[in-house]
């Protein structure tokens, strides 16, 4: 079974779109979490952009132990691996 990354998100974020749309490109199956929705996962995304020394911002991508914050799209093309 492939292994699922988790993409946060939020509503009206362009970046969050793109990164979607890559991931199912990249066909790396992910589960969507609205940050403005789940207060655990708005956290989480504070911690995840505090360790990179940036300020909250979505999307995050988790993928194994891989963590991509913000729409980066060779960051997100190197989560493939063949």
């Amino acid at each position: 079974m492939a292994e699922t990354a988790r993409l946060y998100t939020q509503p009206s974020c362009g970046g969050c779109i793109g990164a979607k749309n890559v991931l199912k490109k990249l066909g790396i199956p992910f589960v969507e979490v609205n940050v403005r929705e789940d207060e655990q996962a708005a956290r989480e995304v504070a911690e995840f952009c505090a360790a990179e020394g940036v300020q909250a911002s979505t999307p995050v991508v988790v993928f194994g132990d891989e963590v991509v914050v913000g729409f980066r799209l060779d960051a997100l093309r190197a989560l493939k691996k063949d």
